[in-house]
């Protein structure tokens, strides 16, 4: 997806360790906690909730933005402008 890694849900992973991480919540549109094991799981982990704010909430405002313009061309298309 074009959201990429913060589009993907939180994975605990496989191991046995239990550390607090934060990934992002795209319905939410922020950051929650959750438990990590310690490895495997998938690149929506961040280590800090200011780390996973910095690039996911960045991407999210960019991609919408994007939206809108790709909207607006398509609306304009659609009207017989190119």
């Amino acid at each position: 997806t074009p959201d990429g890694e913060c589009a993907l849900p939180p994975d605990r992973g496989l191991c046995r360790g239990n550390f607090t991480r934060y990934h992002w919540d795209k319905e939410l549109g922020d950051c929650k906690e959750f438990n990590y094991s310690g490895c495997a799981g998938n690149a929506n982990n961040f280590g800090s909730q200011e780390e996973c704010q910095t690039f996911c909430k960045a991407k999210s405002t960019y991609l919408k933005l994007w939206k809108k313009v790709w909207d607006a061309m398509q609306s304009w298309k659609s009207r017989g402008y190119s």
